[in-house]
This record gives structure tokens, sequence and C-alpha cells, in this order.
């Protein structure tokens, strides 16, 4: 079960949603979506990698913790397990312990800081973020259609 308590999962992927109409885009959507995953989930680092299926290289465009993990240059990707089941079949991966992360991850992460509370219990956390969505895009529907 999440650590967090009773949260408006809802109302914090509103949030994301509306900051997808501001200015300063992609950096407004990215901290909102930062926000709202630290309040539903929580997280010690948050980083957002953009993937180039031309050159089949990576480049981190969003971190919290840009001393560790900059955001800079590009790198190539090794074809793994990984980055076929995420990148080419489009599949979410949750990795449910910590050897999962380092087999996925296994460039330089500082897993005594990262991994730290990391495996609250995986199919809980599965099941809140599931129903967030759903009851996010719900809402979102019900009110487009009014």
């Amino acid at each position: 079960m999440s650590r967090r308590g009773a949260v408006d999962a809802p109302a914090h992927f509103a949030a994301v949603a509306a900051a997808m109409a501001e200015d300063g885009q992609p950096a407004a959507t990215f901290a909102a979506l930062e926000t709202a995953l630290d309040a539903v989930l929580g997280h010690k680092l948050f980083t957002i990698l953009r993937y180039h299926a031309a050159s089949g290289e990576s480049d981190r465009v969003w971190t919290t913790q840009p001393a560790a993990y900059p955001v800079a240059g590009r790198k190539p990707l090794n074809p793994t397990f990984w980055s076929r089941h995420v990148l080419e079949q489009r599949r979410p991966y949750v990795g449910r312990s910590a050897d999962d992360i380092r087999a996925v991850f296994q460039e330089g992460l500082d897993f005594s800081t990262v991994l730290l509370d990391v495996m609250t219990i995986a199919d809980e956390v599965d099941s809140q973020l599931k129903q967030a969505m759903l009851g996010f895009m719900e809402s979102l529907a019900a009110k487009v259609a009014n």
C-alpha cells in the first residue's frame, strides 16, 4: 500500500493536463507530472528519457537530481528485454525488486539513494495508479461531454 495515505490522485493528474496548456513546454508538463507522481506514489528520482528510434539513442530531458543524473548528451541503448518490451512493443515495465531495476538501469545509478523505500508493494502501486488514471480519464470525459 502507498505510504502517502489518502491522496486525491485525479486532482493531481488534472493539474498535469492543465500544465499541458501552459507556456514553457515541455518543462511545465514535466514539472507537473513530477509533482503529481511524487504526491500520488512518491519517488526519490524522477527522470524522463527521450528515445531516438532512428539512431537507437536516448537522452535525458528531465531529472530531479541534476547533479547526479544531468540533462545532457545522447547515449546508445543496447538492445535488451527492456528496450524490446518498452520501446518496441510499447508496453509498461514495472520493476518489482531491486534486482529488476538493476537489470535495466545498470549504468551508474546510486542504488543507495534511489532504491530506499522504492519497493512498496508493487501490485498495490500498480492498482492505485491504474485506478487514479481511470478516474481521471472518466472525469475528463465527463467534462468534455458536458
